[in-house]
């Protein structure tokens, strides 16, 4: 994967290149202000025609706010995931690195105890570098991932070979935020048997002994195990490659969901490549249910 290494009070941080449509040099006097606007934004400003909200990065890590009239090198990565645009200010920016998930780690329970929006660390040239959970950030001004409340009564639950609360998930993601949204859906869902990993390495590994497990009693898979949901973007394993593994090299025959903010034409066709069986947008947690159901109906 691909990050862009920026800057905030001298601290390294990082970003996945894909969610950045472009770099943008910040101008104060290109703001417009928002009276009564959430606490880390500083106002809009006009990109490619369309008002967007300007994120202050600083604000939203804890760092003190710089002096409004500071433009001094400052930058605005202009993002696009879950369906929403927005601009966040950072200090400055440095490069693009390229690295291999397995080189990520997990930002691990001592950065989860803070609540801080990271959500994987890398080491290059000796240096920390803290991965920004942007979707974390975003959940705290305007959540655009978002738990459904999904009453059983209203969906056709005949073709299915176990009731929900018989059927045992999988999921994988790394975001706290988006983890604690999706297991609350899928728990108002009647899905209560799931088991989350925050990253794709440990997902994969809890794969394998549930498969060591199945063949020790002999008994098929699905006996433990009736679907998997991950995201893409995660340390150690992205979920591509987790779902190609489980598929081919592990054999294994059950539905994988890529849920994911990332959701596109050229991301659909990665999908497809590996065998994932549905991919659906982080923001659409009410279509993740309904696939959940129609692939459990197949199943």
């Amino acid at each position: 994967m691909e990050f862009l290494e920026f800057y905030l009070q001298g601290q390294r941080f990082g970003v996945n290149v894909a969610k950045i449509r472009q770099l943008m040099p910040y101008h104060n006097k290109l703001v417009t202000r928002m009276v009564g606007a959430h606490q880390f934004i500083l106002g809009t400003l006009l990109w490619q025609g369309h008002s967007i909200p300007l994120i202050d990065l600083n604000l939203a890590l804890g760092n003190p706010a710089k002096e409004q009239d500071d433009d001094t090198t400052r930058i605005v990565l202009v993002t696009e995931f879950n369906g929403s645009v927005n601009g966040f200010l950072v200090d400055g920016v440095n490069r693009i690195h390229r690295v291999n998930w397995n080189q990520m780690q997990p930002a691990g329970s001592f950065l989860g105890q803070f609540q801080a929006p990271i959500n994987s660390t890398v080491t290059i040239d000796n240096h920390d570098i803290l991965l920004v959970d942007l979707e974390h950030v975003n959940g705290e001004i305007t959540p655009t991932v978002k738990s459904a409340e999904i009453q059983k009564d209203h969906r056709d639950l005949a073709e299915m070979r176990k009731n929900p609360e018989e059927v045992h998930l999988l999921l994988a993601e790394d975001s706290v935020t988006v983890q604690a949204v999706v297991l609350d859906t899928l728990g108002s869902a009647g899905f209560t048997q799931v088991s989350s990993c925050d990253n794709g390495g440990s997902a994969f590994a809890r794969i394998q002994s549930i498969k060591q497990m199945a063949e020790e009693q002999n008994r098929p898979v699905s006996d433990f195990l009736d679907l998997i949901i991950t995201d893409i973007e995660m340390p150690q394993m992205d979920g591509l490659t987790l779902c190609k593994r489980v598929k081919s090299e592990l054999g294994i025959d059950i539905p994988v969901i890529i849920f994911s903010s990332l959701v596109n034409e050229a991301m659909s066709a990665k999908c497809k490549s590996v065998n994932a069986d549905a991919n659906v947008s982080k923001a659409d947690t009410v279509g993740l249910i309904q696939t959940v159901d129609q692939l459990l109906k197949a199943a």
